[in-house]
């Protein structure tokens, strides 16, 4: 707007140099004048928009070096707070016996095995059963064909209590109830005979993952 206004003062100015009739030289005066002011409006305008646009500019300034700001805190916490947690463990570590230190390895397997269902949904490797109870628990002459029973309830409770010092202990127990399962159901067919060979296959692929993290941090 401000350049058209100045282009009809230039054009005007041109036609008033070559006009000679006071009334129509008059004329084009108060035009002249009425284009200046018109002028002098959007200068003032086109100032006042600038200004307006370099508020807002420098509020969206404040508000990008604000936001930076915060990020940049929330970064600085968030590794404190790791770092702060790294020392917690650290000098957690440092007091574990050796057996605290195993169970942080040899658990997680076990919670896998613990939650690993076979038919009906169901983990009979957990219930107990001996010598004693054979006969109650549905399996007659249990007692005389495993001589040294094992169960994951049995486990379970050296787990919590950190009884392993090794884990070959911890792998012979596992290695226990599956050898039990598959001496006593010997029939191929038999369902606890597959749950058994199933319960293997995890067992070795736990056990390799297991080992192989062990190796990998040595």
């Amino acid at each position: 707007q401000l350049k058209m206004l100045e282009a009809e003062q230039e054009s005007l100015h041109k036609k008033k140099a070559l006009v000679t009739d006071e009334k129509e030289v008059a004329a084009i005066n108060e035009k002249l004048r009425q284009k200046a002011e018109e002028a002098l409006a959007a200068k003032e305008n086109q100032v006042a928009e600038e200004r307006r646009r370099q508020v807002t500019e420098d509020a969206k300034h404040r508000e990008r070096h604000r936001e930076m700001e915060r990020l940049q805190e929330e970064e600085e916490e968030r590794i404190r707070a790791e770092q702060e947690r790294d020392e917690r463990m650290r000098r957690t570590r440092r007091l574990e016996t050796p057996q605290q230190a195993l169970h942080r390895f040899y658990q997680p397997m076990f919670n896998a095995l613990w939650d690993q269902e076979f038919f009906n949904g169901s983990n009979p490797f957990r219930i107990v059963i001996t010598k004693e109870n054979c006969e109650v628990m549905g399996a007659p002459g249990y007692g005389d064909i495993v001589k040294t029973p094992m169960n994951l309830t049995w486990v379970k409770e050296k787990v919590a209590e950190c009884k392993y010092e090794t884990l070959e202990e911890f792998f012979k127990d596992i290695e226990l109830i599956i050898s039990n399962s598959l001496l006593y159901n010997s029939d191929p067919s038999n369902m606890y005979h597959k749950a058994a060979n199933e319960m293997k296959k995890k067992y070795i692929s736990l056990r390799k993952r297991l080992l192989s993290q062990l190796q990998s941090q040595n």
